[in-house]
C-alpha cells in the first residue's frame, strides 16, 4: 500500500499528514486477547473510579483497533479483554532511588500514582 496514493479504509482520500511511507503491515498475529485489570483505589486525582475505568477501556480499544485520524487498513488481529478490579498493583518497585520492574506475575494491571519530576509514566 501506499498511503500518498491510496485511499482510507471508508474511501476518502487521506489526509497530508497522513501520506508517507512510514505505514507498514508486518503481518504478526495476535493469538489471545491482551487481558487485563484495573485497580481502582488509585484512580488519577480529579477523576472518579468510573470514569478512569471508561477512559482506559476506550483507550484499550483504540489501541487494538488501531484508531488513527489517518483511517488505514491494517488487519489487526489484537483484542483486549477487561477482566474486572484487581486489588494488586502493577508490580512496579523502588531499586536504589529508580522505580523498575518487581518480580513477573503475568498480570497486566492498569494502575496510577505519583511519580517523581522525571518520569512520565511506566509500563
Amino acid at each position: 500500500m501506499d498511503p500518498g496514493e491510496s485511499h482510507g479504509a471508508t474511501g476518502e482520500r487521506l489526509p497530508p499528514a497522513c501520506r508517507d511511507n512510514a505505514f507498514y503491515v508486518d503481518g504478526n498475529r495476535w493469538n489471545k486477547p491482551d487481558a487485563w485489570w484495573f485497580r481502582a483505589g488509585v484512580a488519577p486525582s480529579g477523576l472518579t473510579v468510573a470514569n478512569s475505568k471508561k477512559i482506559l477501556k476506550n483507550a484499550a480499544t483504540r489501541l487494538v483497533n488501531l484508531a488513527s485520524g489517518c483511517n488505514l487498513t491494517t488487519g489487526c488481529s489484537a483484542r483486549h479483554l477487561y477482566e474486572g478490579r484487581a486489588s494488586r498493583g502493577a508490580n512496579m518497585v523502588l531499586v536504589n532511588g529508580a522505580v523498575g520492574c518487581g518480580n513477573g506475575d503475568y498480570a497486566n494491571v492498569h494502575t496510577s500514582g505519583a511519580l517523581d519530576g522525571g518520569t512520565l509514566g511506566l509500563t
